[in-house]
């Protein structure tokens, strides 16, 4: 059986995940010891955290519509081009709904190892958007 391709998972993750909210999805690509290196310290690491941020996220932006661009495989790290746009709707980091159109884009890595990510960097962090939604500090941790 030949190895998963790297970017129809990394397209899985946003489609499927971010786009659709299709959350099981995330026990087949993402190991049970996922880091991810943009989160706050405390909700770095964990198929539940990055689960819980994608709920957290979709219930803010619910119809937010991505874009993955530019793919690329470079030995166990895929990388690729992100864009999102979508109207900030729900609660998100303790902030009300604004009724704003928001987007943001960036280049996200994520290494591969057995087939499921298990490391996310980008040159966007979490703290991007809290200033794009005019936060002076984060109002806490995102578990």
């Amino acid at each position: 059986m030949a190895p998963p391709d790297p970017k129809a998972l990394l397209r899985r993750l946003y489609d499927d995940v971010l786009g659709q909210g299709r959350l099981g999805v995330l026990d087949e690509l993402l190991a049970p010891n996922f880091f991810d290196r943009n989160m706050p310290q405390d909700g770095r690491r964990g198929t539940d955290q990055f689960r819980h941020t994608v709920i957290t996220f979709r219930d803010a932006f619910p119809h937010a519509v991505w874009t993955v661009s530019d793919v690329s495989v470079f030995g166990d790290v895929v990388t690729a081009r992100i864009a999102w746009e979508g109207k900030h709707e729900g609660e998100f980091l303790e902030m009300a709904p604004t009724g704003e159109m928001m987007s943001a884009e960036t280049i996200s890595c994520f290494r591969l190892l057995n087939g499921q990510f298990v490391e996310h960097w980008s040159g966007e962090s979490t703290n991007d958007l809290i200033d794009k939604l005019g936060f002076t500090k984060l109002p806490g941790p995102l578990a």
